[in-house]
């Protein structure tokens, strides 16, 4: 262990003394720029040293029993701090019914109009109260449940079952949902305790309030209920159903391992003279076996496929959920060992009690049951070497999967922290203002108002962003599924045989792809959360118990930008096409620009555009939309399901094309102006393009060119202006993609608003 470190120390040393060396041989003139590269290369060396020290402490399994001792302190400490926040927002509504309650007092004193303004306040109140109880009733279902996985989730040696994982899984989720349940009868106690006692002073003042206020109250139990409902949708629904598949998937996998092994055995018999004379055909009885022996090979690497993909899922899901509710937060390499293993383990365990060495035929005696437990031997020998080939093989399709997504993962995952930490702020200055401390409600938050806004919109963007990368990358993922498998990825062409198989490795890639959204999103809230609870230390508890709700706010975010997601698929079809025409138009001026030396000027987009124009004579292929084959998706932690147009067509190809751009693009420019740019770009294609069409100071007619405002600047309108293209010629190169692929010829709209900051220019 001593010796892994001092060489990951020392490689890092030599590598350092290297480069300071070669500065000796570098001119005066390039000294100063090659020491800023440098100066990131040492840096960078350092950290990945740090890093390597820190994988190699967590695999030693002194270290794994004191962090696994950390985590589950944390775990306690935060069910029990979000039980007690509970407490208190309940304690908070009552509060807020007893202003309101006096409020409804004075009722009859109001004008019209002030009843009227009454009314609309009341309404909000409302929505806060269902609101906060709402985050609260989630953020204690997300520690109680982190806290069950991480204290019941290992399977003890005495347990034989295949699904031994899921089920325990299972049992967890069902605990806490039962605990969750008594959690809201007790809500629902404490606000009829609140309404009756409410009830009696109103009887004395008017019956109309006293009817208002029952009917408030009946709503925010309505509200309470559906909060209990929607967090078990989130939770423990959504867990069973990750558990069942992981269930459903392992036996599929027993399965095959079973059939694979008889059908080898079968084979292998049918080749000794002994039994072959029993045999009418032998020739088309080899025929049959060894078909069977193609099928269940098929069938047994689709499960494998499946079985990895949805217990990857479920393990990334909890140790996701763990880190988030605790606050601690592990390199994610030492969470993917985590991960691995757990899945591994289950792969072993269910192939050594699925792969038979022994005949189940009892009615086989003597010399005839030994030739026959021979060649189940030799078979059970044979399945696990073709197991252990095609879980390597998928471990390097899975890991160019990651690779290709990494940079898109890495963006949601900062667009989260972003998000998260200006809802604290948010909320700080809300509970501030309500509280009394400072302002009212209006002025707390207006300072935080614009900078959440634009949080929110590179977090849409982000997520679209990523489900689309995951799309596109789809057709790769699954022709590396046919080659490894052998069936063949189209339902269509697809042999009756091999639809479910086709199906299981859906499944598989529905959970991927859910998985990597989660997680991205899971391990933002970690790393967050725990500068945040940081920052609050000496702060008082009710600042701090906002952050235990957060996530749920940022959560509930993800799944309704999911939700559109197939909308917003049609528009960034439509701005890409509009931009490739822009590009194609203007690539001779986008040339010229960037070959003066001038595409500093516009770092990232100038790019991108040079990049877009050297597309202009692909065409564009139809292309597999979401879902991969199917018209449904799970949504990413609300459990529910969102229709989707899996359809292969030119408009899915367009957004796979962009996707693929923007990735390399992203590449090339994964820091500073040239990431807030494309940040902004992003944005703006899911919503109203890049292009504006406009006049030209000292030209006639309209012309075409990129809106700066798109891309977050607030000036090099003359960059932008100094590349713009006529509206004919534009339009001419439109109609030329475009042919049947859309009715919508647009270079997007005259202006577009992004929210502040913006990038002056300088």
């Amino acid at each position: 262990m001593k010796k892994a470190v001092a060489d990951a120390v020392h490689a890092g040393e030599q590598r350092a003394l290297q480069i300071e060396k070669k500065m000796t041989d570098i001119n005066a003139k390039t000294r100063a720029s090659m020491n800023n590269r440098i100066t990131t290369e040492i840096s960078s060396l350092s950290k990945s040293i740090h890093s390597q020290i820190d994988e190699l402490n967590l695999q030693t399994k002194e270290a794994r029993a004191q962090m696994k001792e950390e985590i589950q302190f944390a775990l306690t400490s935060a069910a029990k701090f979000a039980k007690d926040d509970l407490k208190k927002a309940i304690a908070w509504s009552e509060g807020e019914f007893s202003k309101l309650n006096a409020n409804l007092a004075s009722e009859k004193k109001l004008s019209e109009g002030e009843r009227a303004k009454m009314t609309e306040q009341v309404a909000a109140d409302k929505a806060n109260i269902i609101a906060h109880v709402n985050d609260a009733v989630s953020a204690q279902n997300a520690a109680l449940l982190a806290l069950k996985q991480e204290t019941n989730h290992e399977i003890k040696k005495t347990n034989k079952a295949l699904d031994a994982q899921a089920e325990i899984m299972i049992e967890n989720a069902q605990s806490v949902r039962e605990e969750m349940k008594a959690n809201t009868a007790a809500i629902v106690a404490s606000l009829e305790a609140a309404r009756k006692a409410a009830d009696e002073q109103l009887a004395s003042v008017n019956a109309a309030s006293e009817a208002r206020y029952n009917e408030v109250v009946k709503a925010v139990e309505d509200g309470v209920d559906s909060a209990m409902k929607h967090a078990d949708e989130k939770f423990s629904e959504a867990y069973i159903q990750m558990a069942t598949n992981r269930k459903h998937f392992g036996e599929e996998l027993a399965s095959g391992y079973d059939k694979l092994n008889d059908s080898i055995a079968k084979l292998a018999a049918l080749e000794d003279e002994r039994f072959s004379k029993t045999v009418k055909d032998i020739g088309a009885a080899r025929k049959e076996a060894s078909d069977q022996v193609a099928a269940a090979r098929k069938h047994m690497k689709s499960a494998i496929v499946a079985t990895t993909a949805t217990a990857k899922q479920t393990e990334s899901r909890i140790i996701g959920s763990i880190q988030e509710v605790s606050a601690m937060v592990v390199s994610d390499k030492a969470a993917q060992i985590r991960i691995n293993e757990s899945v591994d383990g289950e792969l072993k365990r269910i192939l050594s009690k699925s792969n038979d060495y022994e005949t189940k035929n009892v009615g086989a005696r003597g010399i005839i049951r030994k030739i026959m437990d021979e060649n189940k031997q030799a078979a059970a020998q044979e399945v696990q070497e073709l197991a252990q080939e095609a879980e390597a093989d998928l471990k390097k399709l899975r890991s160019q999967q990651a690779g290709t997504l990494l940079q898109f993962k890495q963006d949601l995952t900062g667009a989260t922290e972003s998000v998260y930490e200006k809802l604290a702020k948010d909320n700080k200055a809300q509970q501030a203002a309500l509280s009394g401390l400072k302002g009212n409600l209006a002025e707390a938050t207006a300072t935080t108002k614009a900078s959440l806004a634009d949080s929110k919109a590179v977090f849409a963007s982000r997520v679209i962003t990523l489900e689309n990368a995951i799309t596109a990358n789809a057709k790769h993922f699954e022709d590396g599924l046919t080659h490894l498998t052998g069936v063949t990825m189209n339902w269509k062409e697809a042999a009756e045989s091999d639809r479910a198989n086709i199906r299981m490795m859906r499944d598989g890639m529905v959970a991927d792809l859910n998985k990597n959204i989660a997680r991205a999103i899971q391990l933002g809230e970690a790393k967050i959360k725990a500068v945040e609870e940081e920052a609050n230390l000496n702060i008082a508890t009710e600042r701090k118990s906002l952050l235990t709700t957060i996530s749920a706010s940022v959560e509930n975010m993800a799944d309704n930008v999911f939700k559109v997601t197939q909308e917003n698929r049609q528009k960034i079809a439509d701005n890409y096409l509009s931009l490739k025409a822009y590009a194609s138009t203007a690539a001779d001026k986008i040339v010229d620009y960037l070959e003066k030396g001038k595409g500093r000027n516009l770092s990232s987009v100038g790019d991108l555009l040079q990049t877009v124009a050297g597309l202009s004579d692909v065409k564009t292929k139809p292309a597999e939309g979401m879902g991969f084959g199917g018209d449904t998706l799970p949504m990413i932690f609300s459990g529910k399901t969102v229709k989707v147009d899996g359809a292969i067509s030119k408009i899915n190809g367009l957004v796979d094309e962009y996707i693929a751009t923007l990735g390399q693009v992203k590449e090339r420019w994964p820091l500073g102006l040239g990431k807030y740019l494309l940040a902004k770009l992003e944005i703006a294609m899911s919503k109203a393009g890049a292009l504006e069409v406009d006049k030209i100071e000292g030209k006639s007619g309209n012309y075409v060119f990129m809106n700066a405002h798109a891309v977050g600047l607030s000036s090099k309108l003359s960059d932008f202006e100094g590349l713009a293209v006529r509206m004919a010629g534009y339009e001419s190169t439109l109609a030329k993609m475009t042919g049947h692929l859309s009715g919508k010829k647009t270079a997007g709209e005259k202006t577009a608003t992004v929210p502040p900051p913006e990038w002056q220019g300088n």
